[in-house]
């Protein structure tokens, strides 16, 4: 890395901070030994051995230094009295320099050289003195931040001003890539041209950059690369600081050559496992592997496994195919390096559905103190437990047709059938006998249909019960790795996929794996990339979302019971915090000004940003299908009595139903406006979080510019039980409708230009329409219950009003 100082100070380079040994921890520094080393950069280093023991070439010298009147030209500089490029006399893990022994403008690259038992690491750190007080900078990686680059994920670095005050600062950033055995500090910059597009967000201007994927290729392998930031005052550009990091490109593992064996099975009968004939290769080891599977090509793929070895400790049962795919589902090992790049081999397998006979008795044995779901979870294994049920909840899943029971359909058709035979008979002509017959008839259908809907309500209660106790049975464990938590919640997708069958108990206990799951993920987040933590999140959001869809069924159903009432309503503002949670993790893993992070998943939408207040002046926040936040002026916002910050967290999560709606919708807050019951829940909801910089609440009151928040609404809402029609003629330039409505609702309204003119017994013609915007602004007043819509300056057109 580079940096640029005022000569004079002290510089105190850490080498010990950022050692650690991977196989005992960050923690432990003992046995590392040191070996600093300097040269100055008209020097070259001396030729070394393999472990610096020994010169095999001394260093070579261009420098030109004044030495009039006796000054001494030196070698690297007076540290120890060395006179040359090469091993100082330094053994510590912390040095510090004083520059006073350094020429003004010289650049001196120190290098230490680090080691442990027969393992050994270099860094370099170059070292710009120069003259006036330039600001002293500081990178840190943000993200993808391992001793390689993975170019399959973004890579973010952070700068900071040391001992800024209160002074404005420029930025600019460069890269520069020197090839193997060139001397990087003689290269000049890449042509910011080619590479700025790919800093989306932050552009190369700003104290933060982020670098899209993309920017780096198969080519930048085994290149030195170095990102380089300069500061200085505004105004004072001579004056600046400057500092690099140095990084290398991963190259991703070479994908080996797997497959499922057997290829084809019956699904929860038999057990499969994935086998490489041609191993992964990669030099970064050690390999993580994961095995996962999906049904159709559109589907997130759910995890069975994950370990050391690209075969399953254990062979695993797979779900059932779809019939339209003649069976066939896609298994997908994944191996991951010690760096984070994967490379993954598809391969299919043919896993047939199981016979009805088997699966009656097998649901017919889950549930209970002495069931199967009981038994596995008596065994401890987590991981096993979500291989076995999940493959049966994905049969229940696919599955979820009641079918009649073959005997009583057949005692159905024959009832009916004779049934209609004495209806077609006029009443007045039917004899006693025929009477009694038809009574006796009636009176048998409405036993079957009492029957089968008995039927149906033991085949329903038990699909119910068997996810109840499965939920429960996974919520009583004690998972510690994040790995298995994740397995768990990619199970848990499934179990809330069909969420009529999904009960208050069951709910309680989802909330309640997915707050460990969480847990766990929060102690782990800070050592993961970026891109990992949002992958993790996802799945939880996803968990979240259809769990919050389950509330609603469970609320249209009614009829609750008020301990349960609780408990649902309880859940649901534990999930809809920890949603919060969430975004915040994701966030902390940003810079200010890269793109927004948004997780889109099936019932919910959750995007986050850090951003300058500047940007988000009066801007429009999407939340996906669900609508728009257009946000306040940031000068009514920030400051003028409100708090200030120099950036903005929000977050914006968008659930496709209103968890809120329905029979324990009660407010918690004590705000009588905190919670509006809408009796329809499937509307979508909205919700905007913002904090400081520093993760704070932020103070906001006396706004000269609301929050507006856009909701679309996909159906109308509200039954009209009176329209007129129109008091002009349809061609005419203005058309007057009007509509009796409530005071409290939104009102969609769309206009046609139709053309030609259709005919007037057309009322609704969709052929060659196009939609036109009302030539002039029109007010919606929603506090009165007539609207006019003057569309007096447009030109001949025919207009109609719809859809309201």
């Amino acid at each position: 890395s580079f940096v640029r100082r005022k000569w004079g100070i002290n510089i105190t380079i850490d080498a010990i901070d950022g050692t650690y040994d991977p196989d005992v921890g960050e923690s432990d520094k003992s046995n590392f030994t040191f070996r600093w080393f300097c040269r100055r950069l008209c020097e070259t280093w001396p030729e070394y051995n393999d472990n610096f023991s020994m010169i095999l070439a001394p260093f070579t010298s261009n420098c030109t230094y004044d030495t009039l009147n006796g000054a001494d030209e030196g070698g690297c500089f007076k540290y120890d009295g060395v006179e040359s490029a090469g091993e100082l006399n330094a053994t510590t893990g912390v040095e510090i320099f004083d520059t006073t022994n350094w020429y003004e403008l010289d650049v001196v690259e120190m290098m230490v050289v680090v080691t442990k038992d027969d393992r050994m690491q270099v860094m370099r750190q170059a070292i710009n003195v120069t003259l006036g007080d330039p600001p002293e900078i500081e990178l840190s990686c943000v993200s993808n931040c391992k001793a390689k680059v993975n170019p399959l994920y973004p890579f973010t670095v952070k700068s900071k001003i040391l001992k800024a005050g209160l002074a404005q600062y420029s930025y600019i950033w460069d890269i520069v890539k020197a090839s193997p055995g060139v001397d990087p500090y003689t290269v000049p910059p890449w042509d910011p041209n080619v590479w700025q597009g790919y800093a989306k967000g932050t552009g190369r201007e700003t104290a933060d950059i982020f670098l899209d994927t993309g920017i780096f290729t198969a080519a930048d392998v085994g290149m030195r690369l170095f990102m380089r930031c300069r500061a200085w005052r505004t105004g004072r550009a001579d004056n600046y600081g400057e500092s690099s990091l140095e990084f290398i490109i991963n190259e991703p593992p070479v994908p080996g050559n797997c497959s499922v064996s057997p290829f084809n099975g019956t699904a929860l009968e038999t057990t499969f496992n994935t086998f490489c004939a041609d191993e992964f290769q990669d030099d970064d080891k050690p390999f993580g592997y994961k095995v996962g599977y999906r049904i159709f090509p559109d589907d997130d793929w759910s995890w069975i496994y994950e370990g050391s070895t690209y075969t399953m400790r254990k062979a695993a049962y797979l779900p059932q195919g779809n019939s339209d795919k003649n069976y066939e589902i896609e298994v997908k090992v994944q191996a991951i390096d010690a760096i984070g790049s994967a490379a993954e081999v598809i391969s299919t397998a043919v896993v047939y559905p199981p016979s009805a006979e088997t699966m009656a008795a097998m649901m017919g044995n889950m549930t209970g103190p002495d069931g199967y779901i009981q038994q596995l979870a008596r065994m401890g294994d987590a991981r096993e437990m979500m291989q076995t049920l999940g493959v049966l909840v994905a049969y229940m899943n696919i599955n979820n047709m009641y079918s009649v029971d073959a005997a009583l359909a057949e005692q159905f058709n024959e009832t009916e059938i004779a049934l209609a035979l004495l209806n077609a008979i006029a009443d007045a002509d039917l004899t006693d006998s025929e009477r009694t017959q038809k009574d006796t008839l009636t009176a048998r259908m409405d036993a079957l249909r009492s029957e089968n809907a008995s039927a149906y309500q033991t085949w329903f209660d038990q699909r119910v019960q068997i996810r109840q106790e499965i939920c429960q049975a996974l919520s009583l464990m004690n998972f510690v790795s994040l790995s298995t938590g994740r397995l768990i919640v990619s199970g848990l997708r499934d179990m809330v996929k069909l969420p009529n069958e999904v009960n208050a108990l069951a709910v309680e206990a989802i909330g309640t794996v997915a707050q460990k799951v969480w847990d766990l993920l929060d102690a782990n987040k800070d050592a993961m990339e970026g891109p990992d933590l949002t992958a993790n999140a996802k799945l939880l959001i996803e968990i979240i979302g259809r769990t919050l869809d389950a509330i609603n069924a469970i609320n249209e159903a009614g009829n609750l019971e008020a301990d349960l009432e609780e408990i649902l309503r309880a859940t649901r503002t534990n999930l809809v915090t920890m949603t919060k949670y969430i975004g915040q993790g994701v966030m902390d893993k940003k810079v200010v000004g890269e793109p927004t992070t948004t997780i889109s998943t099936t019932k919910m939408q959750v995007s986050t940003q850090l951003e300058y207040p500047d940007k988000l002046d009066k801007a429009t926040l999407g939340a996906g299908s669900s609508g728009d936040i257009n946000m306040p002026g940031m000068d009514s916002l920030i400051g003028t009595g409100n708090d200030t910050t120099s950036s903005l967290k929000y977050m914006v999560a968008a659930m496709k139903s209103n968890p809120y709606a329905g029979a324990n919708a009660t407010n918690t807050s004590g705000s009588a406006d905190d919670v509006v019951e809408d009796l329809t829940p499937n509307s979508p909801v909205i919700s905007l979080d913002f904090k400081n910089e520093t993760g704070g609440e932020m103070k906001v009151q006396d706004l000269d510019d609301p929050f507006n928040i856009y909701i679309n609404r996909d159906a109308s809402k509200v039954q009209l039980t009176e329209v007129h029609n129109f008091t002009t003629a349809w061609d005419e330039k203005m058309v007057i409708h009007k509509i009796i409505l409530p005071g409290n609702i939104g009102l969609s309204i769309k206009v046609w230009d139709w053309s030609p003119v259709p005919p007037q017994n057309v009322s609704n013609a969709t052929d060659d329409l196009t939609t036109t915007e009302f030539p002039e602004t029109t007010t919606f007043d929603m506090e009165t219950t007539t609207f006019d819509f003057n569309a007096t300056n447009s030109t001949e057109e025919h207009w109609a009003v719809t859809n309201c």
